[in-house]
């Protein structure tokens, strides 16, 4: 797997409808940023169940973009369930292969607050799973 593979893969609008349908989350033909709209920090311990239930690698990818937007949604570090993201970051590490592009992009993000804290957790994801990609 290649470079390019970390930085272009994007989910289909197939996983997100199903996804949708499934949690009751809003989704219409035209929407961009699915993960980034139904992004529910209340709902991560449900999200991550449901991926626990997930067999098809498409709507995996795309359940793990809303659960990594839904934890970047958090208004503080105190709101932010470390037990919650210790589950979520086993599943990063064990299915890298179906996240790397999203644990890079999130790696990647040089913003404020949450999501620069975020970003930290998800540096130690990437470190330990980059040297599947050089």
């Amino acid at each position: 797997m290649n470079r390019d593979f970390i930085e272009h893969y994007r989910g289909s609008s197939i996983a997100e409808e199903k996804l949708s349908n499934r949690l009751g989350l809003f989704w219409d033909t035209t929407v961009q940023d699915w993960d980034l709209i139904n992004s529910n920090p209340n709902g991560i311990q449900d999200f991550l169940k449901v991926y626990g239930s997930l067999e098809n690698d498409d709507e995996k990818f795309v359940l793990m973009q809303l659960i990594i937007a839904s934890f970047a949604a958090n208004n503080s570090k105190k709101d932010f369930d470390l037990n919650l993201w210790k589950q979520c970051s086993i599943i990063l590490e064990k299915e890298h292969f179906l996240h790397i592009h999203t644990i890079n992009y999130w790696f990647l993000r040089k913003e404020k607050g949450m999501q620069a804290f975020l970003s930290s957790l998800l540096k130690k994801v990437y470190e330990k799973v980059i040297y599947h990609y050089q």
